[in-house]
């Protein structure tokens, strides 16, 4: 996938998804989940270089608050809100 709109799409239904609670042990203990993601994109780079910006955009999406999505791209980084 080389458009990131198109990514960021893809990780806010991930994130709709762990948004629902579900019930977790025998005492029906009700679990929340939720995730940053970090997303690169780019059709020109190398694998090494797509998980370093993932991992940059990961840190930057922890660092903005929670369940949020950041796309690194070269020339644009934005962020999801929950």
């Amino acid at each position: 996938m080389t458009d990131a709109s198109r990514a960021h799409k893809v990780a806010e239904r991930f994130q709709e998804r762990l948004r629902v609670p579900f019930e977790a042990g025998e005492e029906g203990h009700m679990m929340y989940t939720s995730a940053s993601i970090g997303i690169a994109v780019g059709a020109e780079e190398g694998p090494q270089e797509l998980l370093r910006a993932a991992d940059e955009a990961s840190y930057q999406a922890k660092r903005t608050g929670k369940a949020r999505s950041v796309i690194f791209a070269p020339g644009a980084t934005r962020g999801g809100t929950p």
